[in-house]
């Protein structure tokens, strides 16, 4: 098993956050209903301004290909323009409270 991380950041202007805020029932039951593929998931903000300027979503899956199935299903991702960039990283989790102490 391992962790896909997908760091999205928003298009800048008010087409991403009309549509951010026009998806986002539908991307929060998306997440809820795949939760147990979902790590963890949440917006990325501004540290200055306090504002939503992205998202990060890390799954868990048997394959990075997998991963990003579960990921383009996302409301947010069929949107199309609300994310313009997408950073795709594979980890492993090996210690820390994810993992409950160490895995060596």
């Amino acid at each position: 098993m391992i962790e896909v991380h997908f760091y999205c950041t928003d298009y800048p202007g008010d087409e991403a956050k009309a549509l951010r805020k026009q998806y986002l029932q539908a991307h929060l039951d998306y997440i809820e209903e795949n939760m147990d593929k979902v790590s963890v998931a949440g917006p990325l903000f501004d540290e200055v301004n306090k504002t939503i300027i992205g998202s990060c979503v890390i799954y868990h899956a048997d394959t990075v290909e997998l991963a990003r199935e579960y990921f383009e299903a996302d409301p947010y991702f069929k949107a199309g323009r609300i994310w313009e960039g997408i950073e795709r990283r594979v980890f492993r989790t090996v210690a820390g409270k994810w993992v409950g102490g160490r895995r060596w």
